[in-house]
């Protein structure tokens, strides 16, 4: 079975912004260069990485 998955919306970052990200417990050091919201079937999901791991670096 094949699924479309439809690019409603896309915000990029310029320059990319300092972020951490959530793997496994730990908060890592990152860069997000965008944001994506996509259409998939019946509901609409973020790629890559749930918004409720990712936040802002404090500086």
């Amino acid at each position: 079975m094949t699924i479309s998955i439809r690019l409603l919306d896309e915000r990029r970052f310029d320059p990319p912004r300092d972020v951490e990200v959530e793997n496994g417990g730990p908060w890592w050091s990152g860069e997000q260069t965008a944001w994506r919201l996509c259409d998939y079937g019946w509901g609409r999901h973020l790629t890559s990485v749930p918004p409720e791991r990712v936040r802002l670096r404090a500086r």
